[in-house]
């Protein structure tokens, strides 16, 4: 077995809990759009409110389909990680690469997500960087030779 650095342990564990965790909560998140506005709160939507309510849940349904996916995503890389396989690290790239990118759009849209935003950027950051190191490219390419 060729030496894994232990990055590549920690990534694939991180990817497959954010996989997961994205996974169940943008699902339920699906789900409960309506029962959360009208059971939960007691709220029901009024005749002259609907447009705007279906605009806001149309948002939120493509905004949570897209982290349902992603999360799809990072969960099948989270596997070939592990199995140092190296199409898994070109997945991982591209979704962290993505995710800059999008988090860069978001944050030109919302002055109070400056914060949050900074964080994801250098995270996504770190782990594109880590992933493009020569030990771990040479982790990947010893598996590739067996």
């Amino acid at each position: 077995m060729p030496h894994r650095p232990l990055g590549l342990w920690i990534l694939p564990t991180y990817q497959a809990a954010l996989g997961l965790a994205g996974m169940v909560a943008s699902f339920f998140s699906l789900v409960l759009v309506d029962t959360f506005t009208e059971v939960l709160l007691g709220i029901t939507p009024t005749a002259s409110a609907t447009d705007y309510l279906d605009a806001d849940r149309q948002l939120l349904i493509s905004y949570q389909s897209f982290i349902f996916f992603w999360s799809c995503a990072a969960l099948v890389s989270a596997f070939g990680l592990w199995g140092l396989r190296g199409w898994a690290r070109w997945l991982c790239i591209g979704l962290y690469g993505s995710n800059i990118a999008i988090v860069l759009t978001q944050i030109t849209q919302n002055e109070g997500y400056l914060g949050y935003g900074l964080v994801r950027i250098a995270v996504s950051g770190l782990i594109v960087f880590y992933l493009t190191r020569s030990k771990v490219r040479m982790a990947f390419c010893a598996m590739a030779k067996k």
